[in-house]
């Protein structure tokens, strides 16, 4: 069952085309200010340079889906100021488009994080770099809500950096067909508490209530009941969607270890877009 007529409606799915730093401010609270940050337009393309401590991170945006390039260059001290250009320097490190595609989304000591171009089943992926290194060395879906990504808190020290956020995990199987085997599975997956199971029957039919609604806006009949009550019918198969569940999680990177502890049990469960 596809709901992304109903995540469009509800503006779940991030806005695209603007980094971190052009979306007012909401993502940037838990991540170190730029000592620097510029704008260059040039013919059909905007480049964003945003200087820290110790990287340069530049994104060249085509107006596409996910910028058309994001690019690291390691800097020799915090005075550095490279040029904020289309041309690349002799040292500066692109990431692969076919590794990661997106947009910059902040910095928090030695790491530097991305977020994906696009949202899915209600969370927005992200990946995370230490220094100037291109190989991402964590990568994981954060809840966005109200046009906010859910990171609670995000610190580094001189070991690693630990994540505190609501966290969407997408499983392969639906809690509200499969029951206690399908809870099981994502129990194990997850290391969330095997009980008690989310109310997955409370998600599914507001997610169809939320689709019947939208779906009736665009016949222009809105709050009508015969419509609404037309509409949930017609999502007989919807239960059978795989279910996503959002939990709060500590991460604690220290590369290449890292560890993955959920705070409390589920926190939602609905299907998946």
């Amino acid at each position: 069952m596809q709901f992304k007529l109903l995540a469009a409606a509800l503006g779940l799915l991030c806005c695209l085309g603007q980094s971190a730093f052009a979306r007012e401010g909401q993502n940037s609270a838990p991540f170190d200010r730029p000592l620097q940050a510029r704008r260059v337009t040039v013919p059909q393309k905007e480049i964003r340079c945003f200087t820290f401590t110790h990287v340069m991170v530049k994104e060249i945006d085509a107006h596409e889906v996910g910028d058309e390039q994001i690019s690291f260059l390691p800097l020799a001290s915090a005075t550095d100021r490279p040029p904020c250009q289309v041309k690349n320097a002799a040292n500066e490190r692109v990431i692969p488009i076919d590794s990661w595609s997106g947009y910059f989304l902040g910095v928090i000591g030695d790491y530097v994080f991305l977020s994906a171009a696009d949202g899915v089943d209600g969370g927005l992926g992200f990946s995370v770099y230490r220094g100037a290194d291109t190989s991402s060395v964590f990568q994981d879906s954060v809840k966005f809500a109200r046009d906010h990504l859910q990171f609670q808190t995000v610190t580094a020290d001189g070991t690693g950096v630990k994540l505190r956020y609501n966290r969407v995990y997408s499983a392969k199987c639906s809690v509200q067909t499969e029951g206690a085997t399908c809870w099981t599975q994502i129990a194990a997956a997850t290391h969330l508490p095997p009980s008690p199971a989310p109310d997955c029957a409370a998600g599914y039919l507001h997610a169809k209530q939320e689709m019947a609604a939208a779906r009736c806006e665009v016949q222009s009949r809105k709050n009508n009941p015969a419509c609404l009550k037309a509409e949930i019918a017609k999502q007989s198969d919807a239960d059978t969607s795989p279910s996503v569940i959002d939990y709060a999680v500590d991460i604690s990177l220290q590369p290449p270890n890292q560890t993955n502890t959920p705070v409390g049990g589920a926190l939602a469960c609905r299907p998946a877009d």
